[in-house]
């Protein structure tokens, strides 16, 4: 019974030997078999238990860093003339004499698209200050001219002179102002721009009418006490034609022309300068208190 039991035993090792040497076999024809990680952890009662850990993420593609804009150039508003310096000047100062007053030349200097309102601006020297005040922009001799700001384009200028105005108003000059000459004393006598005759359009008239037509200077009005001496049937066509042509109505028609205001303001601010008759200073400030121009003399 026990060589039985011997032989048994002894045929059970090799059965597990041989089994063992061909599992190893095997395993060194096919490779290891891939097995997932384990992770050992004791629960409450002290027992070992085993956790697979899941396998990690394939890495994410990092994204290229976004390119930077370059920075947007600020672009600055322009100045508006009424705040730039220089934009209007003084461009003289006249010191009163014996016959005529003291006066300042404003002039501009402004781009073709550029307009500035002076009324309100200051003027200062040593001994005062003036505020310039408003005129009439477009003069006539049949209506009521109003007073509005004074506005300065591109190539515009102004004198203002210390004294009262000779016919109470300060006004932009046109071809027909000159006309005033011979209603008002001025100090400073107004350009005589009014428009001539042509030749070609009396050449029909006597020789003695269109003598006396060719003596007339710009703006001036036929004298009726020479036009009424004409004798005859010359005479009355030659004031027919005088009565109809050269006049201040006339010279009106013209006022829709491109050229028929000029780029010229009188202005008057009714006091005495404020100069001195030697040596003094013109500083120009606009209605905010900035100084646009500065003169000495």
């Amino acid at each position: 019974m026990i060589s039985r039991t011997i032989f048994i035993v002894i045929l059970l090792v090799a059965v597990f030997f041989g089994l063992s040497w061909a599992v190893s076999s095997i395993q060194n024809i096919i490779g290891p078999v891939p097995s997932e990680s384990t992770a050992t952890s004791t629960d409450s009662n002290g027992v070992e238990r085993e956790s697979s850990e899941p396998e990690p993420e394939p890495a994410q593609q990092q994204e290229p860093p976004a390119v930077e804009s370059p920075p947007q150039e600020v672009i600055e508003p322009p100045t508006p003339p009424e705040a730039r310096e220089g934009a209007v000047y003084v461009s003289r100062v006249s010191r009163p004499s014996y016959s005529r007053p003291g006066y300042v030349q404003l002039r501009t200097k402004l781009s073709e698209d550029e307009r500035v309102i002076i009324t309100g601006w200051r003027i200062e020297s040593n001994t005062g200050s003036m505020i310039i005040p408003q005129a009439v922009p477009r003069y006539t001799f049949f209506g009521q001219n109003v007073n509005e700001d004074i506005v300065l384009e591109r190539g515009d200028y102004a004198y203002i002179y210390f004294e009262k105005s000779p016919i109470s108003k300060s006004f932009r000059l046109n071809q027909c102002t000159g006309y005033l000459n011979a209603r008002a004393d001025f100090s400073l006598v107004l350009p005589n721009n009014c428009p001539q005759l042509s030749r070609d359009s009396y050449q029909h008239l006597s020789g003695d009418c269109q003598n006396y037509i060719r003596r007339l200077r710009r703006c001036e009005l036929p004298d009726p006490n020479i036009t009424n001496a004409f004798l005859g049937e010359d005479g009355n066509e030659c004031r027919a034609f005088i009565n109809k042509n050269i006049t201040i109505a006339v010279c009106y028609q013209r006022v829709n022309e491109s050229d028929f205001f000029s780029n010229e303001w009188r202005v008057w601010v009714n006091r005495g300068t404020i100069f001195d008759s030697s040596h003094d200073w013109a500083r120009l400030y606009n209605t905010d208190g900035m100084l646009i121009d500065e003169y000495t003399y």
